[in-house]
């Protein structure tokens, strides 16, 4: 029941169904405690996580995996997919927390599963995203460097996967924001600007906003507000609160034409 639940919660996200899975997953274990269920179970709720974006879930998922893995010892190797999914918790807890060792925890376990099974799906661009949430963290530049590689690595293995090229881009814009050198730097942005268009030709549909903001960070405000309204015709713009704290926003926010577009946002959002 709780494996049904949650492929329920999947396929249609609503939050009902992520709560009775756990309710299931966690009667199955009072009722026979095994690793695979303390696993599907830490899955499930690090899910919660992504609706109410309280760190606690996350901790708690780290806890049950844990147990998991620990009630694994005797076996030679837990499975690839624990362990994927494990480094992707550690993953976003590193980033939510602005911890480095759990980022680092992470990369560890992701290349670890790079090592048991290479055809793991999307392991570069999973590696390459850490990757580039420690670059952001610490501003090393073999982070980055790491980064894109295993970006390369991923796009030449799905040149159709459009978050690859997203992901990339925006990493090369936080590279770029830490190169003194400005024949260089301009290079970078160039790079990122295709990149980004790149994924919005594929269908990307969060690439919009993020050529917005990219343009906005370049000062070409014009543009900028050109990509916002093309973002919002096709409702990819983000919560009202992320359009007025995004830092890459920060030149198209001082325009008057920003802020209508805001107030008829505000208005839009009243009507409805």
């Amino acid at each position: 029941m709780g494996i049904c639940f949650f492929l329920l919660y999947e396929a249609i996200e609503h939050d009902r169904y992520l709560h009775l899975s756990i309710r299931f997953f966690q009667k199955a274990i009072q009722h026979k405690p095994t690793s695979e269920t303390y696993i599907q179970l830490a899955i499930a709720t690090s899910r919660i996580f992504e609706i109410n974006q309280a760190v606690e879930h996350l901790e708690e998922a780290k806890r049950l995996f844990e147990v998991a893995f620990n009630l694994e010892k005797g076996a030679p190797f837990p499975p690839t997919e624990w362990i994927f999914e494990y480094a992707l918790l550690l993953d976003n807890m590193g980033e939510v927390k602005e911890d480095e060792s759990l980022l680092m925890m992470s990369i560890d376990q992701l290349n670890r599963v790079l090592i048991l099974d290479p055809t793991t799906q999307d392991i570069h661009y999973r590696i390459a995203l850490t990757l580039s949430h420690l670059a952001d963290l610490t501003n090393d530049n073999n982070h980055f460097m790491r980064a894109f590689c295993h970006f390369r690595l991923a796009h030449r293995n799905n040149p159709d996967h459009d978050f690859v090229l997203l992901d990339w881009a925006l990493t090369l814009i936080h590279y770029g924001e830490c190169v003194e050198d400005e024949n260089r730097r301009l290079g970078i942005m160039k790079e990122a600007e295709e990149k980004l268009m790149q994924s919005a030709k594929q269908g990307n549909n969060q690439a919009y906003y993020q050529i917005a903001c990219f343009y906005s960070l370049g000062n070409q405000k014009e543009l900028a507000l050109d990509w916002m309204k093309r973002a919002r015709s096709i409702n990819a713009l983000p919560p009202m609160q992320e359009l007025l704290e995004d830092t890459w926003l920060e030149n198209l926010r001082k325009t008057d034409e920003f802020r209508h577009f805001m107030t008829f946002l505000n208005d839009q959002s009243f009507d409805h």
